[in-house]
């Protein structure tokens, strides 16, 4: 009868424990809930669900534009000028398993649109074309989705954090590329007309809010 009743008392301590750490692990930890990308509504930014990118605390957002003048296609990312209809964008975390965006993962970001004629994707990148004015990359669509490697690591992007609850876009895709050793900012320079969106090695990046349609 001893031997029983201690049998059932280690089996409900067991039990306990193990329902106690199913339960702890269901549970997201204070540093995970930190390093969630939230939108002005304070909801985090799901995977591949649309938000618009505004730029804080003007209230404008990202077009495309013909920027640098000698091309046809409206592919650079700028600032717009007049207010013209923002264009949603969705987030594609590098680990597809992944349900939110995070500060610490790089992601792809897209602009939901039609394609262009004038290029092959809707998707942003760290272009090859260098800003003539300030030496710096362009950031334009055509980049390719998935398939994290180095040979992509141009089309992945990660997200930083201001005191203000604003953000920023960074290009370090340190978890795709394991060479990459350089964080560098993504800026709108704000002493050009056109005003491109570029990666920049020497400013703090521009900061903006996400905001559901």
């Amino acid at each position: 009868m001893k031997t029983f009743i201690i049998f059932l008392f280690v089996s409900v301590l067991v039990g306990s424990f193990i329902c106690t750490y199913s339960a702890m692990a269901k549970q997201p930890s204070n540093n995970d809930d930190d390093d969630l990308v939230r939108d002005s509504d304070g909801d985090p930014l799901v995977a591949r669900s649309g938000r618009y990118i505004v730029l804080a605390p003007q209230g404008i957002s990202l077009v495309l534009s013909k920027y640098p003048y000698q091309q046809d296609c409206e592919h650079t990312l700028s600032q717009e000028i007049m207010r013209y209809e923002r264009i949603p964008c969705s987030f594609h975390p590098a680990n597809a398993s992944e349900p939110f965006i995070r500060r610490s993962k790089s992601f792809n970001v897209k602009f939901e649109m039609p394609v262009p004629q004038c290029t092959n994707s809707t998707l942003w990148q760290v272009s090859d074309e260098i800003d003539s004015v300030t030496n710096f990359p362009l950031i334009q669509i055509g980049g390719v989705e998935g398939n994290p490697n180095c040979k992509t690591a141009k089309n992945w992007f990660k997200i930083s954090k201001d005191l203000n609850s604003t953000y920023g876009f960074v290009w370090y895709p340190s978890d795709v590329c394991h060479g990459t050793s350089t964080s560098r900012s993504l800026i709108i320079n704000e002493n050009m007309s056109a005003k491109p969106f570029l990666c920049s090695d020497s400013s703090l990046p521009s900061q903006f809010i996400f905001m559901k349609g």
